[in-house]
């Protein structure tokens, strides 16, 4: 069963973010209730920071369609997965 971690605002920190989300294989984050930008910064960070901290896992993301259209022209592929 896949867990869902539901955020509305980028306010929490993305190491908190993080390291929830890396102690569960299949925990989703939900970002459909942000807007586009806010959607798409936190998408970045937290890969990044997933990147930085040299995680093999996918990082799945619950969005809208209007963030995967963004997301698409932006190679980011290898470390994020993209939910409707």
């Amino acid at each position: 069963m896949k867990n869902t971690f539901k955020l509305t605002t980028s306010k929490l920190s993305n190491e908190d973010i993080y390291s929830k989300i890396n102690n569960s294989t299949n925990e989703i984050i939900d970002l459909s209730e942000m807007n586009l930008f806010e959607a798409v910064k936190t998408i970045m960070i937290i890969s990044t920071y997933g990147i930085k901290k040299n995680n093999k896992n996918k990082i799945k993301y619950k969005v809208t369609p209007n963030v995967q259209k963004f997301l698409s022209e932006i190679p980011i592929s290898n470390s994020v997965e993209l939910i409707f």
